[in-house]
């Protein structure tokens, strides 16, 4: 069966709206006394809602010895009730395309927007290393997830950003893809007297071609294929999902020590 009220409620009426007019349908027309009793609508109320129902022409009034006797006004109302609705919301509409250009400088005004910044080559790289470097502070922390490809590449430029790095006491938590670990393995030793860092081999159904940097609420992504292509972008949201990713395959990642024990069976 139909819900009248339902769909009442639907084209704009509020619930109590709703009940009062079927009331007032039903009754032709009556004071407030029977249409409290009717609707279920408390007498503090029910004055507001007649006033708001004459206001939207679905009902009306007259004074009989001085009291007031509500009737509602025929369904066919609903439709200019509709049309009415309709008119006033082209005009909202238009309203609110002309003041479009003042809101959006009311939101450049407001916090930024997630930037990205786009750094190609060699260069490029190791710009948006330093910066980030440079902008975290002292004793602050380093998440990175990297392959091999970019160990390779830059294998020498990390040895001087990890000297910065142990200057600013920052903590440095890295997760290397097998075949990364392993580019410059004679190195291993030197590695491991590397200060405030922590490396972890990830199993190799994680393996994933982007090197990936997380600092405060900047994420570094780093491809190389054709051309060294590296995006910075200042996004809280997709850094603490990166985070939340980082976490997860940490808890999983094997310690160097650990990798030589079972790098058979899990790398």
């Amino acid at each position: 069966m139909v819900d009248i009220s339902e769909i009442l409620e639907r084209i704009g009426l509020t619930k109590g709206e709703s009940k009062v007019y079927l009331a007032l349908l039903e009754l032709g027309s009556s004071t407030t006394g029977p249409i409290i009793d009717k609707s279920g609508i408390s007498a503090s109320k029910v004055y507001g809602i007649l006033d708001k129902l004459v206001k939207k022409g679905l009902a009306s009034y007259i004074i009989k010895e001085k009291t007031r006797v509500f009737v509602a006004q025929d369904p066919e109302k609903l439709i200019a009730f509709l049309d009415e609705e309709e008119k006033k919301i082209k005009e909202n509409k238009l309203t609110i395309q002309k003041i479009i250009p003042e809101l959006m400088l009311k939101k450049a005004k407001g916090a930024p927007e997630p930037t990205a910044q786009v750094l190609e080559g060699k260069k490029g790289f190791i710009t948006a290393h330093n910066k980030l470097l440079d902008e975290l502070e002292k004793g602050g922390n380093y998440y990175t997830l990297t392959t091999g490809l970019v160990s390779k590449t830059f294998f020498h430029y990390f040895k001087e950003f990890n000297r910065k790095r142990e200057m600013k006491n920052i903590t440095m938590f890295i997760l290397y893809q097998k075949d990364a670990w392993l580019i410059g393995k004679e190195k291993a030793t030197e590695r491991r007297k590397r200060k405030y860092y922590y490396p972890r081999i990830c199993p190799k159904e994680f393996f994933i071609p982007t090197h990936i940097t997380l600092v405060k609420d900047t994420c570094l992504l780093c491809m190389i294929s054709d051309k060294i292509i590296s995006i910075i972008i200042r996004n809280k949201s997709m850094v603490d999902g990166f985070k939340r990713y980082f976490e997860y395959v940490w808890s999983i990642s094997k310690t160097p020590e650990e990798f030589i024990k079972y790098k058979e069976k899990l790398f």
